[in-house]
């Protein structure tokens, strides 16, 4: 689980490509990744939005954009909107007009790189690459032969499980294995085969790749039945989601290595540094922290924090989580996320709300002084911290339940308290819930103060839900999903070496100097 930023020991001339997209959150893990991978192999690059390339580099990993700023997508009206009000078709729609208005550049680039790399016999050994930009990957497998592995961060919905897919409500009577195709079918029709159009414009030779793999291939794989390894950067304990009605938990080629962590370490090392203090907050910021959670001989204070989630307005989410603070009578730190959660915050909301409106506070002392009077005395908001560090030294989680945090929250031996919106985020809660480490509410644009002050007050004081969590945490940090990736990645590189005569796992015949039997 050990991510280090030291000068790699390089013992295999190996070029290897990851392809992420989206948010922080989402290329975090994959950071991790790298910094283990280059540990072993001399050529590591993470390729990803381009908003990205400052925290990559901050580790000393080569970064090439390949899409577009999607921070600036986040600022985009429609987009909040659609975002704050959980409405996950239009958010899709927004996704897929930026793709289409912005995306093409960085196709063409990248389709650019690979032709160069082919003509000089200098193409990438390997690419990993997560769901988002499956296209580019797919584009470098069938038009230039580059054997790619999917890295994902929760199980595919393989057709033997009888857990639902992420996001989708669980049926009876064991039908929830019909799901993955219904599921894959959807996928394949609202986003995947619209991309190819938008890929063979943007590149020479108008391949479209997602045409030529077609929805067969496309079902194989996506359902992890095709014979190629798959890493899933997830703990092992999501088994605990995931029973099985065929033979293993899940199918033979599908590794489940343990999450990608960039170590507390290198997490305190890039914030104490001044020229990385907006990755993990900061030198000034880490000496606010300190002092906060230090100054108080009382129980340790709540972490409340939704990352990249927005929900209805910052307003209404900065009142959900001082509110609960005040009513449970705990001391908290908040994390502004893409909502940009701060004193600031609470001020505007503070002035908006409407007389008597519910702060946590009861009779006369319902008051906005009394508000800020708490908020001063007992909460730090922050922009940015550490959650590796972080983490173990506070009395309870809150977060929305993705991957990333989901993880490092379990990982801490701290109480968790999901507050999920949609997308993973419910079936993360759950698995929480069930692995007794904590508990998941209703949906934080649905949950109340009441509600949320009654399960920080629940994980705070019910001894067996710590003790749960302590045991889930140890289990937990006893995976290195690092280390274990790397080992997968460098026994599936060697093969590729063995191997050189036929097709790839999308069905493809590859150029013949790139093929695999898998």
């Amino acid at each position: 689980m050990t991510a280090t930023t030291s000068t790699p020991q390089m013992t295999k001339k190996k070029k290897i490509w990851i392809l992420g997209f989206g948010t922080r959150g989402e290329l975090q893990p994959l950071v991790g990744l790298a910094c283990a991978l280059r540990r072993k192999f001399d050529d590591v690059t993470i390729m990803s939005n381009i908003n990205h390339e400052a925290f990559v580099k901050t580790f000393g990993i080569p970064f090439v954009p390949v899409s577009f700023d999607f921070s600036v997508t986040v600022e985009n009206p429609e987009f909040k909107s659609a975002m704050a009000n959980n409405e996950m078709t239009k958010t899709l729609a927004v996704m897929n007009r930026e793709l289409e208005d912005k995306q093409g550049p960085f196709i063409a680039s990248f389709d650019k790189m690979l032709a160069d790399g082919d003509k000089q016999n200098n193409k990438p050994d390997l690419i990993l690459y997560t769901l988002g930009l499956f296209q580019l990957a797919w584009l470098a497998a069938v038009k230039y032969g580059v054997p790619i592995m999917p890295a994902d961060f929760q199980p595919r919905p393989y057709r033997t499980a009888l857990a639902p897919p992420v996001g989708l409500p669980s049926l009876p009577l064991g039908l929830n294995v019909v799901y993955s195709k219904l599921f894959s079918r959807l996928f394949w029709h609202a986003i995947v085969r619209k991309q190819g159009p938008l890929v063979a414009k943007h590149n020479v030779g108008n391949v479209d790749p997602i045409a030529m793999v077609g929805y067969k291939n496309w079902e194989v794989e996506f359902t992890g039945r095709a014979p190629h390894p798959y890493l899933c950067g997830c703990s092992s304990l999501i088994n605990e989601m995931y029973p099985s009605s065929g033979k293993g938990i899940v199918p033979e080629n599908f590794h489940i290595t343990g999450p990608w962590v960039i170590s507390a370490e290198d997490q305190m090392g890039n914030a104490k540094t001044k020229e990385t203090s907006s990755v993990f907050g900061g030198p000034d910021a880490l000496e606010t922290l300190e002092t906060f959670l230090n100054e108080k001989q009382q129980q340790p204070p709540v972490y409340i924090g939704w990352g990249s989630m927005l929900c209805r307005s910052p307003e209404y989410m900065v009142r959900i989580a001082v509110g609960s603070l005040i009513h449970s009578n705990l001391r908290g730190v908040i994390l502004g996320g893409w909502a940009g959660l701060s004193q600031k915050t609470l001020d505007k909301a503070l002035a908006e709300s409407k007389e008597g409106e519910d702060w946590g506070l009861s009779g006369q002392n319902n008051t906005n002084d009394s508000v800020l009077k708490y908020a001063k005395e007992n909460i730090l908001f922050l922009e940015q911290a550490p959650h590796e560090w972080l983490f173990p030294r506070v009395s309870a989680i809150v977060h929305h339940g993705g991957a990333g945090t989901t993880a490092a929250s379990l990982r801490s031996g701290i109480p968790t308290i999901v507050t999920p919106l949609g997308g993973d985020q419910p079936m993360h809660g759950k698995w929480v819930q069930r692995l007794g480490a904590g508990l998941c509410t209703k949906g934080l644009d649905k949950v109340t103060i009441r509600e949320l002050s009654q399960a920080l007050l629940q994980v705070t004081q019910d001894d067996s839900i710590r003790e749960h969590a302590k045991e889930v945490g140890t289990k937990m940090n006893q995976e290195d999903g690092n280390a274990t990736a790397v080992e997968i990645v460098s026994a599936y590189l060697d093969k590729l070496e063995q191997n050189c005569d036929c097709n790839n796992y999308l069905g493809i015949q590859l150029k013949q100097q790139s093929c695999v039997r898998f």
